[in-house]
């Protein structure tokens, strides 16, 4: 098991927070993965006639692989953690691949409120951008269920 630097906070009911998971090495090398694995527009299922009304943004997803296995790790034990801390769900680690997401400034990138639609029960979604990468680099987030 790996002895974080941190810890996470409870915020609010259901809403846990981890500052500085990953370290600002660990946050470059997750950056250079997903953006090398050429992120695209995302599409969601059903926009009607508003496309970009809820959503624009690019994704990749980050399989299961050698050269992810460390970030799964991590993920996977710090989700573990919050749920051991805070929830007490049944869980056993991650068990789909990892949606690298992008938000560019210059497309408009945004995600609104929404719904999602499945038997998910948990979704962790830890946001691999300080403030200020933020602002010199756009915002860029995993989602991991």
């Amino acid at each position: 098991m790996t002895m974080f630097k941190s810890r996470p906070e409870n915020v609010s009911g259901p809403i846990v927070i981890w500052k500085d998971l990953f370290s600002p090495k660990e946050l470059d090398a997750i950056e250079a993965y997903g953006d090398g694995l050429m992120p695209v527009r995302a599409e969601m299922v059903s926009q009607g006639d508003n496309p970009g009304k809820t959503r624009v943004t690019r994704v990749a997803w980050m399989e299961r692989k050698p050269e992810a296995a460390w970030l799964f790790a991590k993920l996977e034990e710090a989700a573990l953690k919050i749920n051991s801390d805070f929830y007490g769900f049944d869980l056993f680690g991650l068990t789909e691949a990892i949606q690298y997401t992008v938000y560019v400034d210059s497309e408009g990138g945004h995600y609104d409120w929404h719904v999602d639609l499945g038997a998910r029960n948990v979704e962790f979604r830890p946001r691999v951008a300080t403030r200020e990468r933020y602002t010199a680099r756009g915002r860029h987030r995993l989602h991991a269920w």
